[in-house]
């Protein structure tokens, strides 16, 4: 990935970052290790409604 985006400004968007070992979560992280800049959403009350769960010290 870090080839591909080598000096061009690009920006990500990410729904459903709000768990730190999500699927959104690991995009995030990818992205931001090349070099991205990132908008990422998070719904800390659906979340807490799943079954998965959400952990207090994530983000609201």
């Amino acid at each position: 990935m870090q080839k591909e985006l080598q000096g061009a400004r690009r920006i990500a968007i990410v729904t459903g970052a709000s768990r730190r070992r999500g699927i959104g979560a690991a995009a995030c992280r990818s992205l931001a290790r090349a070099r991205m800049d990132i908008f990422f959403t998070s719904w800390h009350a659906y979340d807490s409604t799943m079954p998965w769960g959400a952990e207090e010290d994530e983000m609201s």
